[in-house]
């Protein structure tokens, strides 16, 4: 069942019922999965199936979820302000999330970090950059608050683009998204709470 990854052993989850004997085995609280925000059993196994997530036993922490991130910072043309996720409702249940970037994408098995920043773009804020420029990288440990109980691994690429006077007259009240039963709304906040915001979003807990 396992395959040995270095220090750690990936786990092939064979499906749904596989996966919560694995999550019931490290005794993660599934009773808090689904309830405010969180997210559910069958979500995780979907991201494992779309090779959005892998599930890793380490020798130290136990199980632990890994995934690689892609963000993006988007400015205003004058660079005075970035967007930012101000809230998420799920299913009915309302959840703010401080996220590091403006937008934050899951990526897939073999997709490149810049192809997984423009994809996240064009699906979630339905907007094409021209001009996307890396910015840094950090790989996080911590505990996850999509899965309550269950410690993530994040190696986040950040990447950074300027909207065009055009583009930002459609954003700069704010967006709204729908999909589905998720609603994510999109604020603005000043250019000097940048490096605050990208701290206070890699160590939130959620």
């Amino acid at each position: 069942m396992t395959k040995e990854t270095e220090q750690k052993q990936q786990l092939i989850i064979a499906g749904l019922d596989d996966l919560r004997r694995v999550l019931d085995q490290a005794q993660v609280p599934l009773k808090l999965w689904g309830q405010k925000g969180a997210k559910t059993p069958n979500d995780l196994f979907e991201e494992i199936k779309a090779g959005e997530s892998k599930l890793v036993l380490d020798n130290q922490d136990g199980l632990l979820r890994l995934v690689r991130t892609s963000g993006v910072i988007i400015l205003s043309p004058d660079g005075k302000r970035f967007m930012v996720e101000k809230k998420q409702i799920r299913r009915g249940q309302e959840r703010e999330r401080v996220l590091p970037c403006s937008m934050m994408e899951k990526g897939k098995y073999g997709e490149e970090p810049k192809d997984t920043a423009l994809r996240g773009l064009r699906e979630e804020l339905e907007f094409t950059a021209t001009d996307l420029k890396p910015r840094e990288e950090r790989t996080v440990r911590k505990q996850s608050p999509s899965y309550p109980g269950l410690q993530i691994e994040n190696q986040c690429f950040l990447f950074e683009t300027t909207l065009t006077s055009e583009d930002y007259g459609r954003y700069k009240n704010g967006f709204i998204r729908q999909e589905d039963k998720i609603i994510t709304i999109w604020g603005w906040k000043p250019q000097g709470a940048l490096t605050s915001h990208i701290d206070e979003g890699f160590t939130w807990q959620g």
